[in-house]
């Protein structure tokens, strides 16, 4: 699979983050970002933008984001 190729190669990483890994990874978070990633972590549903997403669901064929919350309408 394509996408799997991308995760596997660091170059395409490297580019993305532009500095060393030591600085990129030691980088103080904000307590909203890090309390962001924790509550995609428990829920499991991935982070991203709505179009990354939806890639994701297309990829996986797969429905990732949640649904409406509550019981259907009766019609």
């Amino acid at each position: 699979m394509k996408w799997m190729t991308f995760l596997l190669k660091k170059a395409p990483l490297l580019k993305i983050v532009n500095a060393p890994w030591d600085d990129f990874l030691s980088f103080d978070s904000k307590a909203s970002e890090i309390e962001l990633f924790r509550k995609h972590e428990r829920t499991g549903r991935p982070l991203g933008k709505t179009t990354f997403v939806k890639q994701l669901e297309t990829i996986l064929d797969r429905r990732l984001r949640p649904k409406k919350a509550g019981r259907k309408e009766n019609r």
